[in-house]
């Protein structure tokens, strides 16, 4: 009986001392997962639900206590929904955070009809070209004075100053744009007329204005609180939710039905379940690397996702990915930094191709694709432009 204990002793003391080990692991990571991740508030860019300094909360608390009715949501769906309960006089606003691509700038452009008034702020080139206004970003600045408004609108005037610019507008081929808050490339501010109504679509270059860091600065609040607090019904779209899962519009205000911990345990007990499957499964030893028989090629994906656009006849999404690569592809061959803005690229393929500026800018901004046959000539078009430009 002696002999059996004293070899079954080893074995269990290696398989405590073990357990102890990844236990300790497992207790380190749930301390750092609480440290890191303990729950806070939003912390999407410009976000009226985001306290922080990148936040918008108190704009949107600032507009609640003047009357007007806010209403948030972070995903397209919920954006359609909040439009189809829209009564009456409404402005729609699309905050610029890190989520907001050309889809969400689509989005926007499908419902910005049913608005009176439309606000864009802080808006990506992908986003600001999913709206199809025909305004686009210049290269990030970093403004140190502050802008006088210098505007011919009524609503904006003449003597506002605003701080805190990230960046600059510049309009398209819109002859009827009004630039505001001139810079030195561009504009803070830039107020398209609407042909079907008196009321105006306003464009706003940085986020950083409305946001809570520098809301206090100058005029900012002054022009945030005029562009937003228009009409009695505010639809703050702000992307950052998960378009799998089409919810309703995101309340204003109130506690969600969810604690804002219980994610977070998730979060935590998935990283434990992490550990112990890395645990359990090198008793398995290595994995077998077999080649698989069947040999995909690369081009078949492409010509899948052609005939999908093809189906769903999405002529203008095809264009803008394909002036989107070739601008990819142009701006390396010239050696180009990926932030130069419209007129900088023009200029640079008016030296190296020898081509007239108003016809290149049409080519890769402009041109619309009404059929099939258009959209192919000007897939050649593109393609002949990349084609020419040699690398300077």
């Amino acid at each position: 009986m002696s002999v059996t204990t004293a070899t079954a002793t080893p074995g269990v003391a290696r398989s405590l001392r073990g357990l102890v080990v990844w236990l300790g692991l497992a207790a380190v990571l749930v301390g750092l997962s609480i440290a890191v991740l303990w729950p806070n508030e939003a912390d999407i860019t410009s976000d009226p639900q985001n306290g922080g300094a990148t936040g918008a909360r108190a704009v949107a608390q600032v507009l609640r206590q003047q009357g007007v009715t806010v209403t948030v949501v972070h995903t397209r769906a919920g954006l359609a929904a909040a439009t189809a309960k829209v009564v009456g006089d409404a402005t729609v606003v699309m905050t610029g955070s890190e989520f907001a691509d050309y889809e969400a700038g689509q989005a926007l452009h499908d419902v910005h009809q049913r608005y009176r008034h439309v606000v864009l702020i802080g808006l990506s080139a992908d986003a600001l070209e999913g709206t199809r206004f025909g305004v686009y970003p210049s290269s990030p600045v970093t403004q140190k004075q502050a802008l006088v408004a210098a505007c011919q609108t009524k609503l904006i005037g003449q003597t506002l100053r605003i701080s805190n610019v990230s960046r600059f507008l510049v309009p398209g081929i819109n002859g009827n744009a009004q630039g505001c808050f001139p810079g030195n490339q561009g504009y803070g501010l830039i107020v398209l007329p609407r042909a079907e109504s008196p009321e105006e679509i306003a464009l706003l270059a940085g986020g950083g204005i409305i946001q809570n860091g520098s809301i206090t600065e100058n005029d900012n609040a002054t022009l945030a609180l005029r562009l937003l607090g228009r009409d009695p019904s505010l639809v703050w779209y702000s992307p950052g939710g998960s378009e799998a899962d089409p919810s309703s519009p995101t309340p204003s205000e109130g506690p969600g039905l969810v604690p804002g911990w219980v994610s977070q345990v998730a979060l935590m007990l998935g990283v434990v379940v992490v550990g112990a499957m890395l645990w359990r499964g090198r008793r398995l030893g290595r994995l077998v690397i077999e080649p698989l028989p069947v040999v995909i090629k690369a081009i078949e994906t492409t010509q899948s996702r052609a005939r999908m656009y093809h189906r769903t006849a999405d002529r203008a999404r095809t264009l803008a990915i394909l002036r989107m690569a070739t601008r990819r592809r142009v701006l390396d061959r010239l050696a180009l930094p990926s932030g130069t803005d419209q007129f900088e690229l023009t200029a640079a393929l008016v030296r190296a191709t020898g081509r007239p500026p108003a016809q290149i800018d049409w080519l890769l901004f402009a041109a619309l694709t009404p059929d099939d046959p258009t959209l192919v000539t000007l897939a050649n078009e593109l393609v002949a432009l990349e084609q020419e430009v040699r690398r300077p």
